[in-house]
């Protein structure tokens, strides 16, 4: 299986490049941290970026975006295109555009998916106690939640309509 391909300083990718990103429900508006209003079809630009400071963020992966879901605000998951991606670490990238392709309020999905991502910690962990059982390396079993919740996610934007 091949590597992905990742944006470095000097070297960007055009995209798309699919991915997550989440904001918060403020005063009954999805916006962004700057408090830009959210919708669905929304193109937004930034023509400076610097990962960690500014730019648009986000994370190929679902439970990576999870980690940055805003504290104040409800918690909505935004399905986007990134466009122009211009740097990325192992759990984020920054891109000169970001285009929403669906959202959804994910306050409940956010527990359902710490709930059994704990309780499947707790049975890996039990199995790896009995050597009679195989236990999933901590990637594998990373690799076994990324996968289950992205496809948990795309049944809730379903649901969604959008």
């Amino acid at each position: 299986m091949s590597e992905t391909k990742r944006a470095t300083p000097g070297n960007p990718i055009p995209g798309p490049v699919p991915g997550y990103h989440f904001v918060a429900i403020v005063n009954g508006t999805p916006v962004t941290r700057d408090g830009r209003p959210v919708t669905v079809g929304q193109d937004l630009t930034e023509q400076e970026t610097k990962i960690c400071s500014y730019g648009l963020h986000g994370s190929r992966r679902l439970m990576d975006a999870a980690a940055y879901a805003p504290a104040d605000g409800a918690p909505v998951i935004c399905k986007v295109n990134f466009f122009d991606v211009q740097d990325e670490q192992e759990d984020k990238l920054v891109a000169k555009r970001r285009v929403v392709l669906a959202m959804f309020p994910a306050h409940d999905f956010l527990i359902r998916m710490a709930e059994s991502s704990a309780c499947r910690a707790e049975q890996y962990a039990a199995a790896a106690l009995d050597l009679s059982l195989p236990c999933p390396t901590e990637k594998e079993a990373m690799d076994i939640e990324k996968a289950y919740w992205e496809d948990e996610a795309e049944l809730e934007f379903a649901k969604a309509g959008k």
